[in-house]
């Protein structure tokens, strides 16, 4: 038999649920459209991870090229954008109930940045884990010139294994 535990709603929680929706009406007209957009988005490329093989969807971050140091020079305006969409992308995945993990934010990054017409370049590496299994880690990260946008935590202590652009800057 399932017992279900009744929801415990006290005066703390409702404050604390009035104060994020009041944080998140400050943010700027275009981080809200992005919020929006990102939310549903990101359930959706939960879904499409968790259900379909990587090389079905793997053409939606561009194209792979043997080239892991690629890098597109942004101008300054580009970069901030990136790092706002960054962070919008990272708000997303703190409060989306589903897992939204560094591969969901590279492809939610990624198709804002792609919108904005922004050069990026998306890094897929591995890390061989230390216990007795022997089993390997996967991590995404995002980089817009020298910044890491999305995935950033010990990107470097990974072994890049594919690195893709976007096709519109990769076929110039």
């Amino acid at each position: 038999m399932i017992v279900l535990e009744p929801i415990l709603v006290t005066t703390r929680s409702i404050l604390r649920i009035y104060h994020k929706l009041q944080t998140a009406w400050r943010l700027p007209r275009q981080e809200k459209l992005w919020l929006a957009f990102l939310f549903p988005y990101s359930a959706l490329v939960r879904v499409m991870i968790w259900s379909l093989p990587f090389r079905r969807f793997a053409w939606i971050l561009g194209r792979v090229t043997a080239n892991h140091e690629a890098l597109f020079h942004a101008p300054a305006e580009q970069q901030l954008l990136a790092r706002r969409i960054g962070a919008v992308c990272r708000l997303v995945a703190r409060y989306t109930p589903w897992e939204c993990k560094c591969l969901a934010q590279a492809i939610m990054a990624r198709t804002l940045l792609g919108f904005y017409k922004t050069p990026y370049v998306i890094h897929l590496g591995v890390l061989k884990e230390s216990s007795s299994s022997g089993s390997l880690k996967a991590h995404a990260w995002l980089r817009v010139d020298d910044a890491i946008i999305t995935g950033g935590a010990d990107s470097e202590s990974y072994v890049k294994a594919s690195t893709y652009l976007p096709r519109v800057l990769s076929s110039e």
